[in-house]
């Protein structure tokens, strides 16, 4: 959070700043209706409990409606709501907001008589003692994120809290937050009057509304209806929304939409369905259109360089079985052979860019407290973890903008597929995916379940929004933690190298000052501490992709009760419960236990392991690291969950855990050293297959793959009762 004094914060983030002659227009009404005294320096106060005490604020923003202003109207009036629980077209809105500032119909001239999250475009917290503010700023921010992670119209948000007669004046957007210097509003009541009529006097747009997005009803259900560029879109399913317990971020939301002629006209133009994505970038950074045509301008290279007979290009593609190589070099030569490995982009769009920070605002950090402590695990995981830049230091809070993209293809992510033989062919064909980057001199740096698509009998490799060009020469990356947290690799998670050189044997105390003192043997560390994400690393995403599918969505027969034992006595210190739902669920988690095994078919211990590798934080847990970094330790704690009908799909993790810590081994420093990654595709490629056919010659062990949320089970947004007559 940052903050700036009143003046920067009406003249930085307040949709307008009214101008001195309003506010004596306004004194002099308020006066008229007996709110102000005659001097007009303080307010006709009425005493008594919260609500007869605020409820004097309502009647001056009654009386404010009536002002006159030059191409204005009112948009929006003050209202109470202390004792009801928030309403919205969207599930899950269980919060209260004592007030809030309530759009006004633009056919009835009048608010909704029911205060919905939907309508409230300014919420508004107050208490009677100042004592009460860190509660009262939770509440209000409680109510912020549930708006803004909930409603895609949101661009940014206002709120107001009151502590006796202490206002504070708060500005929220996907770049940043800011909270005005808390104001006596009773001795500064012409500021008071300023903040009410900049937000009843603003239009939708400045209060931070969409007007690319609306409300759309049809058969008595919501959707919302998104315009991107010339083109109109119709929601029909929710895909993905990224919640959080913060508001910063990317803010992604991706929609199975229908085209349509207007929002008027919700009609769908044809039978197609697309992929829509709604997003925040950082300003400055690419778009996915301009990354995705970069990467296929490099792969158009890699063939050109493959007919010059370029050295460099040769000796990669020479890492590869002759197989891959053959099929590569076919691939590259035309873009419809390598581009069907990628989303289509159909359309995409950019809007415009949030409010930059107020020059003067200065960081306060622990406005609302100590936040409560990240869920240890959690089973679906895909998405719900996604890591945005978070440095340890203040950060610059750059501006955002807005950006659409239109895919061709609506598939389906992996953590949804419940067929492991449809989950091998999509990871089969994303693998080969990551063998273009490599040639073309990529990563992608968000390999995840989510990102991973199942669409029309082959598998896409998608969200390119983290992939770039592999340049270590240039310096370390600027944002180290990239990625899903579930799936990242633990030199990324750790920030420090897996392999380490070994150390000169100690022989007698005079030998080692003497090779001290002279200095024999340089450390051959590189100068930097920063770890760039480098091919293999995109790797080891994919194997815990795989090795989460296998433990946490396969169901697993009972074990031998001496290893349910050990794993009781082993883990039962590290053991907090996984959540079940998806990633688009907006409820608190549900711990699974004990009595919820049977329910998932994963047995107590297995959960138990699984908690110890994967967590819902970007933090790397001494198992996980150990796994790959450390002999041994796979096979103490993951073989034995594998019962003997699967002890050939034990064996393969086992074999890619090898080969991902002799690649780390063998590379040392040596992170450009291209032929050190080859062979290691060549691996996976063998390992995908052999837990294929492990699949086709044991298929009556297999049963479907849990699915903790199906698709076909998420609501549209919109879609949870009928709709309103009317719409504000």
């Amino acid at each position: 959070m940052i903050q700036c004094d009143s003046d920067d914060f009406m003249s930085q983030y307040m949709p307008f700043v009214p101008a001195e002659r309003v506010v004596d227009e306004s004194v002099r009404l308020l006066q008229n209706k007996d709110l102000l005294n005659e001097r007009g320096d303080d307010w006709r106060w009425v005493d008594g409990d919260e609500r007869k005490r605020f409820q004097f604020l309502v009647r001056v923003s009654d009386a404010l409606r009536e002002l006159k202003l030059p191409g204005r109207t009112a948009s929006c009036q003050l209202v109470q709501s202390p004792d009801n629980y928030m309403d919205s077209q969207k599930p899950g809105a269980d919060f209260k907001i004592n007030a809030g500032y309530a759009l006004i119909s633009s056919s009835s001239s009048q608010v909704s008589a029911e205060l919905t999250s939907d309508d409230t475009a300014v919420t508004v917290e107050y208490a009677l003692n100042l004592a009460d503010q860190k509660q009262n700023w939770n509440q209000l921010l409680s109510g912020v994120l549930y708006i803004m992670n909930g409603d895609p119209r949101r661009m940014q948000m206002f709120s107001l809290s009151i502590e006796h007669n202490m206002m504070t004046v708060w500005f929220f957007s996907r770049s940043h937050p800011c909270m005005s210097a808390s104001f006596d509003m009773r001795k500064n009541n012409r500021r008071c009057i300023q903040v009410f009529i900049a937000f009843m006097f603003a239009s939708r747009e400045e209060l931070g509304y969409d007007e690319t997005v609306q409300l759309i009803s049809t058969d008595r259900e919501w959707h919302y209806g998104y315009k991107v560029g010339d083109r109109f879109y119709r929601s029909t399913r929710s895909v993905f929304q990224h919640h959080d317990t913060r508001i910063i971020g990317r803010g992604t939301r991706v929609w199975e939409v229908v085209r349509v002629k207007h929002f008027d006209d919700p009609t769908p133009l044809d039978d197609r369905s697309y992929a829509l994505k709604d997003v925040w970038f950082d300003e400055g950074a690419r778009t996915e259109r301009e990354i995705q045509e970069a990467l296929f301008r490099d792969l158009d290279l890699v063939a050109q360089r493959i007919d010059d007979s370029d050295p460099d290009i040769i000796h990669v593609l020479n890492g590869f079985d002759e197989e891959t190589r053959a099929v590569l070099r076919t691939c590259v030569v035309k873009r419809e052979l390598y581009s069907k490995y990628f989303l289509t982009i159909n359309h995409d769009w950019t809007g415009p860019t949030s409010k930059p920070r107020a020059a003067h605002a200065v960081a306060v950090p622990g406005v609302f407290g100590v936040q409560p402590s990240p869920p240890v695990a959690s089973v679906p995981g895909s998405d719900s973890t996604r890591t945005d830049p978070t440095p340890m230091v203040e950060r610059a809070f750059v501006p955002r903008y807005q950006y659409r993209v239109v895919f061709d293809e609506v598939g389906e992510a992996l953590h949804y597929v419940d067929n492991i033989s449809v989950v091998l062919s999509a990871v089969q064909d994303c693998l080969f995916a990551l063998q273009l980057l490599f040639l073309a001199g990529w990563v992608h740096r968000d390999i995840s379940t989510g990102n991973l698509l199942w669409w029309n009998g082959r598998g896409l490799l998608a969200d390119l929004e983290y992939a770039k060009k592999f340049e270590p020469s240039t310096g370390g990356s600027a944002d180290p933690k990239t990625g899903t947290a579930f799936f990242m690799a633990v030199e990324i998670q750790k920030q420090m190298l897996i392999y380490e050189p070994p150390q000169p044997a100690f022989i007698s105390f005079a030998e080692d000052m003497a090779n001290l003192t002279a200095k024999k043997k340089p450390d051959p560390r590189p100068l930097t501490s920063v770890v760039v994400h480098n091919y293999e690393h995109d790797l080891e995403s994919m194997f815990w992709v795989l090795l989460w599918i296998y433990m946490a969505r396969l169901p697993h027969p009972p074990v031998m009760s001496e290893l349910e034992q050990y794993a009781h006595s082993k883990y039962e210190d590290r053991t907090h419960g996984m959540l079940v739902d998806g990633a688009e669920s907006t409820q608190a988690p549900d711990s699974v236990g004990p009595s919820e095994t049977q329910q998932t078919g994963i047995p107590l211990h297995v959960l138990q392991v699984i908690g110890g590798i994967f967590q819902n934080h970007s933090g790397c847990s001494d198992l996980r690291y150990n796994v790959i970094a450390r002999a041994g330790v796979y096979s103490e704690h993951i073989s034995p969950i594998f019962k003997t009908d699967h002890e050939l799909v034990a064996r393969v993790f086992q074999i890619l855990v090898r080969a991902l810590r002799a690649g780390y081994e063998t590379r040392k420093f040596d992170i450009e050293n291209a032929a050190t990654y080859s062979p290691l595709y060549a691996t996976f490629r063998q390992a995908i297959q052999a837990l294929q056919a492990h699949y086709e010659e044991h298929r009556d062990t297999y049963r479907p793959l849990l699915v903790y949320k199906a698709r076909e089970t998420i609501p549209p947004i919109g879609r949870a009762k009928p709709a309103r007559s009317a719409v504000p």
